[in-house]
């Protein structure tokens, strides 16, 4: 029972002139265990031949601007990442100067008394 128009469309315009030269076997059923809860048998029925170009042309371009979108978040990390090592190195020399001063400076008052 097809309730939706769409799929309805679909099947009697694109599927049946996909499938006019075939006396059968329009579709593949694949077991796929057993349901939790209630252990009924469960399976995925496909169609036989598919059309490899019209699936998924949409979720291509999906994948693309996810991937692209991923590339960007990538390089504003590592971005983010290069200025807090550079923050933590300029931390780290600065404190050591401090340091060099402070006992450059222990070392003069020691030769004043």
């Amino acid at each position: 029972m097809l309730r939706n128009s769409l799929s309805v469309d679909k099947v009697f315009n694109i599927l049946s002139k996909r499938y006019s030269k075939r006396n059968g076997g329009y579709t593949r059923v694949l077991k796929a265990g057993f349901r939790y809860g209630d252990s009924s048998p469960m399976a995925i029925i496909e169609f036989v031949e598919r059309d490899i170009n019209a699936k998924g042309l949409i979720d291509k371009e999906r994948v693309k601007e996810e991937l692209k979108q991923q590339d960007q978040n990538n390089q504003e990390l590592k971005s983010q990442v290069s200025e807090k090592e550079l923050d933590t190195k300029t931390k780290s020399d600065n404190k050591k100067e401090v340091k060099s001063k402070d006992n450059t400076l222990e070392k003069e008052s020691k030769k004043i008394k």
